[in-house]
């Protein structure tokens, strides 16, 4: 699963800024979430269980240094797109928020889903060769056996 494919050194390094610029942006989004892990979310959905916030900050602060590493890339990806999905399907879209608006006062999910799309793009594709996902599962392959020589 944490294997990722050979896709050569184009693409490779495609997702390595993919995951440069998501997971630095996640960092900063989860830090001031994982400052009050359990309360942060109060004031944009009332009601929600802390245990559920403390999710969400760890998903995007922990999440967000995974992918800048490259590791267990499908799994933190997977938490991010959970949490974008909550941001737009219980937070942002009942608020009335639009896919884009010329009013730039009105609320918008387009960044919520350009993150879920590369949360999905890193689920299916993975970490590519410069990560410490590629740097596990390549010394985790068994080596072929040597021919014999007659």
């Amino acid at each position: 699963m944490f294997s990722p494919p050979r896709l050569g050194q184009r693409a490779d390094i495609a997702l390595l800024a993919l995951r440069l610029v998501v997971g630095i942006a996640f960092v900063l989004h989860g830090y001031p979430k994982i400052q009050h892990p359990f309360t942060w979310m109060s004031s944009f959905v009332p009601g929600t269980p802390a245990f559920l916030q403390a999710i969400a900050a760890f998903a995007e602060f922990g999440g967000g240094i995974a992918l800048v590493v490259g590791f267990a890339t499908p799994l933190f990806a997977f938490l991010i797109a959970c949490n974008m999905l909550v941001a737009i399907f219980v937070v942002l879209i009942p608020h009335g928020a639009v896919f884009i608006s010329e009013d730039s006062a009105k609320p918008t999910f387009e960044l919520a889903l350009v993150y879920l799309v590369c949360a999905v793009t890193l689920i299916l594709i993975g970490a590519g060769a410069y990560s410490i996902d590629s740097a596990r599962s390549s010394r985790e392959r068994p080596m072929p056996p040597r021919s014999r020589r007659r």
